[in-house]
């Protein structure tokens, strides 16, 4: 019998292994939910995705009108299946295009298809997706850096309480890292393949980019800059453009019909969001900042509204906030430079949200609003009783930045193949940049942090001791003279 018969039988086991564990912390999680014993922390952001469904089972299309939340209200009474027959007609509603309408689209498709709720079908389709998000990083790292870093990053993965939290969370964040790491997964395979192979791993990888983004759009220019991590690994600059140009467009092409959808009605081709332009000003106002600007919803709202503008989160909304964004930096730019700064040490040390309801964190809260202080400047009047209000992130910010450190020990570990570490770790560098330059939220990030599992996977696994143990993977686009092993 081969090597490679005899790793089969511990490939299967210690996928399962994996698997198995993902889906046990995640059904955990679920239960803990529905007992109390998590933060609703999310809930409200939620609502808004279930009540846009909930509108287009109606007929409604996907709009914002108050009718849509009396649907929400009343499929909490009484299972329903809504149909145009069954509800009172819209007269004036305002087309919705604040988020794309991706996890609406599933909730009216499991309302019209099984007359329900949709809470517990996305909740379980959130741990099925997060599940297979798990198996996929440990084929990652078993593929590229040995199998005992496979196995112990994709147990990391399994077990992390952000992911597992976020799954159940009925949010689309909890959604994407299935989309994001079986990106990954198809650029690896197209690399090791030739021809119409490659070019079908290529599609299935522009494919995942494109329906993830009907989630969140924060992913869907990643293409572009994974270019640079598959250039430094192939030596192919060429080839490389030429590939993710291909996933990119595939990814566009996904988006079409909501593009168009939003050309129809609001006269402008839009792939992502109107959200863009106040998540711009929103990033200008995390920090205490010269223009004066207060952080979240209401400041945009109010913004909005001195500037004559009667939909906060239209299209004319979006258009205003991005003016603004950049002539705020031109006024004052050193006042964004401290902001980017600012979001550098959370960036490398994220505190995760992951469900515990501290007891003190809604009163600190309250206390913060009565006091009219931006939070900057109350944390740090009040830094004992934000640190008991919060410090349940703190535990996990110490081992974001262990990951983060991780990374460099990995990079060092293996500098004959910074090529590979880079491709591998590009989505979440991706993420990381992007939003440290512009509104940076923990869970913004969060679907590519398999990247930083891998690499305390790494680690721990002492994975530059186990080269030859690793099933060999060959890049098939490098050209003669250049070291092809992967692993």
């Amino acid at each position: 019998m081969s090597d490679t018969q005899r790793s089969i039988p511990s490939l299967r086991k210690h996928l399962a292994i994996v698997i198995s564990t993902a889906a046990i912390v995640r059904i955990c999680f679920m239960l803990c939910n529905w007992s109390g014993y998590t933060a609703k922390f999310l809930e409200g952001m939620s609502t808004s995705y279930f009540c846009g469904g909930y509108g287009i089972a109606a007929g409604y299309g996907y709009v914002d009108d108050p009718k849509t939340e009396e649907l929400f209200e009343r499929i909490k009474v009484r299972n329903i299946r809504f149909t145009p027959e069954v509800v009172e007609p819209l007269t004036d509603a305002i087309p919705y295009a604040l988020r794309p309408p991706g996890l609406s689209l599933v909730v009216a498709g499991i309302n019209r298809i099984l007359g329900m709720r949709a809470d517990v079908p996305v909740q379980i389709l959130g741990i099925l997706l997060d599940t297979l998000a798990a198996g996929i990083t440990f084929w990652i790292g078993r593929s590229c850096l040995g199998w005992k870093t496979g196995f112990i990053g994709g147990l990391i993965f399994a077990i992390f309480p952000p992911l597992a939290y976020t799954s159940i969370c009925k949010i689309p964040c909890g959604l994407l890292s299935f989309f994001i790491v079986t990106f990954l997964a198809c650029t690896l395979r197209a690399t090791w393949s030739r021809g119409w192979r490659a070019v079908g791993w290529l599609l299935v990888g522009g494919l995942s980019v494109g329906l993830g983004s009907y989630l969140r759009p924060d992913y869907l220019l990643a293409p572009v800059f994974i270019t640079c991590g598959v250039w430094a690994y192939t030596h192919r600059f060429w080839r490389s453009v030429g590939a993710m140009t291909v996933v990119q467009i595939i990814a566009f092409l996904v988006l079409l019909p909501w593009a168009y959808h939003n050309h129809l009605v609001m006269d402008r081709w839009v792939f992502t969001s109107t959200g863009v332009g106040p998540a711009l000003v929103t990033g200008l106002a995390e920090f205490d900042n010269p223009w004066g600007y207060k952080y979240g919803d209401d400041g945009r709202v109010q913004q909005t509204k001195d500037a004559g503008i009667s939909y906060p989160w239209g299209n004319d909304a979006d258009l205003y906030m991005r003016k603004l964004f950049w002539s705020s930096i031109e006024e004052h730019p050193l006042g964004y430079i401290k902001a980017v700064a600012k979001r550098i040490p959370i960036a490398l040390a994220t505190p995760f949200w992951w469900g515990y309801d501290n007891p003190n964190k809604a009163t600190f809260f309250e206390a913060r609003m009565q006091s009219g202080l931006h939070r900057e400047q109350f944390y740090m009047l009040h830094w004992k009783e934000a640190i008991l209000a919060n410090w349940q992130f703190m535990p996990i910010a110490l081992f974001t930045f262990a990951c983060s450190v991780c990374v460099i020990i990995m990079f060092v570990k293996e500098w004959s193949r910074a090529g590979l570490i880079l491709l591998l770790v590009s989505p979440h560098l991706y993420s990381l940049i992007s939003h440290i330059l512009t509104h940076f939220e923990e869970r913004f990030i969060l679907p590519s942090m398999f990247c930083w599992l891998l690499a305390m996977g790494y680690v721990l696994a002492k994975g530059w001791r186990y080269r030859d143990e690793t099933p060999h993977r060959t890049c098939a686009w490098a050209p003669a003279g250049v070291h092809r092993q992967t692993a």
